[in-house]
């Protein structure tokens, strides 16, 4: 997967899946969670395990953004991305959902 699909890919999913401050529905904002897109490639370069990328997407939601976490949905959405970056599961599949 290239790099740019990777980001792409990363960044509808946190908009689709995971958006904890729910800007998904205007399209003005899609671009809230880029700068997290990175950190979280990086994190499945490492091979970060599911829960490990779960704590780290709740830590983003409680510490960056200030918000009150849901693990249950960020467990879901770093499911999808280990299984969407990992080639088992189709993207156009999981965004229907």
């Amino acid at each position: 997967m290239k790099n740019e699909d990777m980001f792409l890919i990363v960044n509808n999913i946190l908009l689709n899946e995971w958006d904890p401050i729910g800007v998904n529905s205007n399209p003005n904002l899609h671009d809230e969670y880029e700068h997290y897109v990175m950190p979280i490639i990086n994190q499945l370069m490492t091979g970060i395990t599911t829960e490990g990328l779960a704590d780290f997407l709740y830590k983003i939601v409680e510490e960056d953004i200030g918000m009150l976490g849901n693990f249950n949905t960020c467990y879901k959405v770093a499911d999808i991305l280990k299984k969407v970056v990992d080639d088992k599961i189709d993207l156009e599949k999981v965004l229907k959902e």
